[in-house]
């Protein structure tokens, strides 16, 4: 009986005894989700874009932009103001890209925006126009 006694004591000292129950700080609980951004053209509105600093010199800016790549244009002058969508109609690879001036030529005339015409993947022409 000696040793089923022994036995039982030993085992009632393996069991592991219930913790006490500490109270802590409660568990940090995620702050809600902010309100969705705004898609584009919607919502609150930043700050104006800021303008685009190209030369408003007509010769200035055709040199640069002849013989370069839509993507090239677009990366040195920014996106177009407007895009043509009649310059493929015509013969042109794609849409016109129109950037909004005044442009200035060497004898001091202005004109309101400059054309900027795709052929073969390169800048083909550049033109200056009133409208």
């Amino acid at each position: 009986m000696r040793t089923v006694v022994t036995a039982l004591l030993f085992l009632a000292g393996c069991q592991q005894s219930p913790q006490p129950q500490v109270q802590g700080p409660p568990a940090a609980v995620p702050a809600p989700p902010g309100p969705p951004a705004a898609a584009p053209g919607q919502g609150a509105q930043g700050p104006p874009p800021a303008p685009k600093l190209f030369s408003k010199d007509q010769e200035e800016f055709k040199a640069g932009a002849m013989d370069k790549t839509r993507e090239e244009v677009h990366k040195n002058y920014g996106p177009p103001d407007e895009l043509g969508e009649w310059g493929a109609a015509v013969g042109w690879d794609g849409p016109v890209s129109i950037y909004h001036g005044p442009f200035t030529s060497a004898d001091g005339m202005e004109k309101k925006n400059a054309r900027v015409y795709f052929r073969q993947g390169k800048a083909a022409s550049v033109e200056f126009t009133n409208q």
